[in-house]
């Protein structure tokens, strides 16, 4: 339908610098600018400035993530489930990305806590951990796509 976009739009202002750079990585790179902008945003390198402010933010999300994930568990476990798939799929998506954004601010922060950049470092395993999960999540969509599909 004319003018109704699917997805989100994220802009922002960069410097004159600041455009010329990116568009100059990205005619380098091959990729079309939107894919080379998300691309960019999702695997860099995240640096955390650490404030109380922040941390206290941090702790919320997590605290709140594993008040809903044990609601849910007690759903699942009685098998009196609320949540319609739509809901279960937006809930799956959102933790996912908080999942994977804390891995990538702890390793941020690794340097708070006296780890490197080791290849044994907790934020490898846990990145392992984070990208098995994706790829669960994944299947599982790709599985709900071909079953739709086939009705």
């Amino acid at each position: 339908m004319p003018g109704i976009h699917r997805y989100h739009t994220i802009a922002f202002r960069p410097t004159t610098w600041e455009r010329e750079l990116i568009e100059k990585r990205c005619e380098l790179s091959g990729l079309m600018k939107k894919d080379f902008i998300i691309q960019s945003c999702i695997h860099s390198k995240v640096v955390v400035a650490v404030t109380r402010e922040r941390m206290l933010r941090i702790i919320g999300e997590v605290q709140e993530m594993r008040d809903v994930m044990k609601d849910v568990a007690g759903q699942l476990m009685s098998g009196n489930v609320t949540l319609s798939d739509k809901s279960f799929q937006e809930m799956k998506e959102e933790y996912l990305a908080l999942a994977i954004t804390l891995v990538d601010l702890l390793d941020g922060a690794s340097y708070l806590f006296g780890y490197g950049t080791a290849e044994n470092s907790p934020k490898r395993k846990a990145m392992k951990d984070v990208d098995e999960l994706a790829d669960a999540v994944r299947r599982q969509e790709d599985m709900s796509k071909i079953s739709e599909d086939s009705v």
